[in-house]
């Protein structure tokens, strides 16, 4: 499917180097529910654009797409991607549909009933498990002593965590905040341990004092 979007608002610090083109999306993770349908934005790079694009679904029976619409259809992940038609630009949101309807500040085992927080998630986890962090602030007064995977939904906070036991994690996604100011880093990793981190934020500011600012 194709579809002419305009340019609407842009990233400054996504700047082209001798005119290329860059193209990002609104959300990189997304969680929804079964029946659920919500709009994912394309963002160009340079600016004052318009590019003819092609939206396309990896997985159709768990989340279709329709010029940036996309709605989910079946439990399961789905890469919702949108590519400058012409170039080799291309971007990805990964799509997670549940079957179950979850409160958006809770944490979740992917492949078990859903938990309401990181902690019970944690305890309930195995070594493998992936662990969603649904947006809102989150506090983890549990050491992480498991190899898990977090993931966090755009706008997803956690205010410190602490790696121990040889654990080793994947971290995404997450915007990671001091949740007290006697506690400055957001990510403390014993040795021994290790901490693979993709597209996660960290801002030294505690949550009182707006942990949005400085965290994009």
């Amino acid at each position: 499917l194709c579809a002419l979007c305009a340019l609407s608002a842009c990233d400054d610090r996504l700047v082209g180097r001798d005119g290329e083109q860059y193209v990002r999306l609104s959300e990189s993770v997304k969680f929804m529910v079964t029946g659920e349908s919500a709009d994912l934005h394309a963002v160009f790079t340079p600016r004052s654009t318009a590019f003819e694009v092609e939206w396309e679904s990896d997985c159709a029976g768990v989340a279709r797409v329709d010029e940036g619409r996309v709605s989910a259809l079946a439990a399961g992940r789905a890469q919702i991607s949108v590519k400058i038609v012409g170039t080799a630009y291309k971007a990805v949101c990964e799509v997670i549909v549940s079957d179950i309807e979850v409160s958006e500040k809770y944490a979740g085992s992917e492949d078990a009933a859903r938990v309401d927080s990181l902690e019970k998630a944690l305890e309930n986890a195995k070594d493998g498990d992936s662990i969603l962090l649904f947006r809102g602030y989150h506090s983890c007064s549990r050491a992480v002593d498991k190899s898990v995977t977090i993931l966090g939904e755009q706008g997803a906070f956690l205010g410190g965590m602490k790696v121990t036991g040889g654990a080793r994690v994947n971290l995404e996604n997450i915007g990671f905040y001091a949740s007290s100011p006697e506690y400055s880093a957001g990510l403390a990793v014993e040795a021994g341990c290790g901490a693979r981190i993709k597209n996660c934020r960290f801002n030294y500011d505690v949550k009182e004092q707006d942990p949005e600012r400085g965290a994009g």
